[in-house]
């Protein structure tokens, strides 16, 4: 479940870069809603 959830989180980081400034009000509210859901 731990590895599960740092892949998931590593993810979530190379998804951000990917979007860099371009959405970064839809890259925050993705990982608030990760958040809430772990």
């Amino acid at each position: 479940m731990t590895f599960s959830v740092s892949a998931v989180k590593v993810q979530i980081l190379s998804f951000k870069v990917k979007l860099s400034s371009k959405n970064i009000l839809l890259s925050f509210y993705i990982e608030v809603r990760v958040t809430c859901y772990l």
